[in-house]
């Protein structure tokens, strides 16, 4: 089913003269610039589409159908409209002059309960007066937000080039001469669209309501300006990727970090490129600076802690509490295992230590001497949830002398456990009394929020989340970057 196409125009009292207006490569000769925009847009519109044009009395009884004995005017649109034998319904609704707020409110019920759900609109504001276009920019986004309407066209007729109607018909004796540009205004409405998204964008990380208008306008541009929109289309798609991966807390793909080079990327093309001030790139650069802002501690290389530690910032800073903690909860026993198949690990260790650790290793991991850290797929699972055991149940329950309680897959696990106890630089800082215990207030704070509160001395106070992730992230952010940066 195609979508209903719906052209609102308003119409004044002056006797307006008959000039040439243009429009996309269509001329007109009238004096109605409603009358040249439908020749232009309404070729192919049918019997489902509509017209609606805004007059006050005065202007009703002027310009749309005036009376025999009140004629000074000339012909009425009313008049010239039926002889172009359209097949859409257009009809003319009586508007208050908006001389007072309640008739300005009475201005803007009348225009948006006249608008149809979902409808495509075009809007001449040539003769808009008075109020009216400032009521537009608040009509616009508001019945694209509960109508669910588009903007397709927003026309101005410059009347002004033509220099003051009184002294037109002796400037321009013959009316072919007057001629008239129409110019489209809806980029302009796209931009406002924009900038709702923008905020969004800024305040919530999420950039679905940037995306929607431009995915619109790539549709309705063609060339170079429409390659400049894909790229910045392409640029948030990437922020978008992000920010859905935080929230669902994909943590081999964060690591991973494929978006982090491609974002930096995108984002020094879009800054360094030649703007013309006549386009819609020079109207939006600001932003691009703001979204550099954001990335600028995200890395730009694959397989990074720091990928993940830029996570955590990220889920704080917009209150995404469940993932950050979450993200920090399994952030402990990543690093240690990426570190593992580094060489990281090994050059603060003696010779005869590292020996004995990719001894163990081994044991466990045949194939551990062949990875690297960039292969974090190919990380054996029992190695992660071993040394998970180390941040999860060893030091918050404080068991580090109980080994023969830990629950391990094999004794090469628990001696792969007791080495690192005994011997890693990160373990060692992290046996620290009041660290521990910032463990285990991380390990039932993430149990709280993940059983939805189902929990045993589940927390009540939502704020707490929050403010809880705020300290342990204080606490845990150096020591994290210090030993994995």
């Amino acid at each position: 089913m195609s979508t209903q196409r719906t052209f609102i125009s308003f119409l004044g009292t002056t006797k307006y003269e008959e000039v040439t207006y243009t429009l996309d490569g269509y001329s007109c000769q009238t004096r109605y610039v409603s009358q040249a925009i439908l020749q232009a847009i309404a070729k192919d519109w049918t019997e489902d589409d509509r017209a609606f044009f805004f007059v006050t009395e005065e202007a009703k009884r002027k310009n749309w159908s005036p009376s025999p004995e009140d004629s000074s005017h000339g012909r009425g649109l009313e008049a010239v409209l039926q002889s172009s034998n359209y097949p859409f319904q257009y009809q003319a609704i009586e508007i208050p002059h908006g001389f007072s707020e309640a008739e300005i409110w009475q201005l803007f019920y009348t225009i948006y309960h006249n608008i149809p759900e979902n409808s495509a609109l075009y809007i001449d504001i040539t003769n808009a007066f008075r109020t009216i276009p400032i009521l537009f920019t608040v009509l616009i986004p508001y019945a694209r937000a509960t109508k669910g309407v588009t903007v397709n066209g927003i026309y101005y007729g410059a009347f002004e080039v033509l220099g003051t109607p009184r002294d037109i018909p002796k400037k321009f004796p013959r009316v072919e001469d007057r001629k008239v540009p129409i110019l489209q205004l809806a980029v302009f409405a796209e931009l406002q669209e924009l900038s709702y998204g923008v905020r969004s964008f800024l305040e919530t990380g999420k950039a679905d309501l940037i995306l929607h208008p431009l995915e619109q306008s790539i549709k309705n541009t063609s060339g170079e300006e429409r390659s400049t929109r894909i790229n910045i289309k392409e640029l948030f798609c990437g922020a978008k990727i992000l920010h859905d991966n935080i929230a669902t807390c994909r943590g081999k793909v964060l690591f991973h970090n494929s978006a982090g080079k491609s974002l930096h990327q995108r984002i020094q093309s879009l800054l360094h490129a030649d703007v013309d001030t006549t386009t819609f790139l020079a109207s939006i650069r600001p932003l691009f600076s703001k979204v550099q802002d954001k990335i600028k501690s995200l890395p730009a290389e694959h397989d990074s802690l720091s990928a993940l530690w830029y996570a955590i910032d990220y889920a704080i800073q917009y209150r995404m509490t469940q993932q950050g903690l979450t993200l920090l909860r399994e952030g402990f026993a990543v690093a240690l295992l990426a570190d593992l198949y580094s060489d990281c690990a090994y050059s603060q260790l003696a010779p005869e230590k590292v020996q004995e650790l990719k001894s163990i290793l081994h044991r466990i991991d045949k194939s551990h001497v062949t990875k690297t850290k960039s292969r974090a797929q190919g990380w054996d699972k029992t190695l992660l949830e071993t040394i998970a055991i180390i941040f999860s149940y060893i030091l918050p329950q404080n068991k580090e002398d109980s080994s023969h309680e830990w629950k391990v897959p094999s004794e090469a696990h628990r001696d792969l456990l007791l080495n690192l106890l005994k011997h890693h630089p990160f373990v060692l800082e992290m046996r620290d009394k009041e660290l521990k215990s910032q463990l285990d207030r991380l390990y039932k704070l993430r149990n709280d929020i993940n059983h939805a509160g189902f929990t045993d001395n589940a927390t009540r106070d939502a704020d707490k989340f929050h403010k809880s992730l705020d300290e342990l992230w204080d606490t845990f952010q150096p020591i994290l970057q210090k030993h994995f940066p």
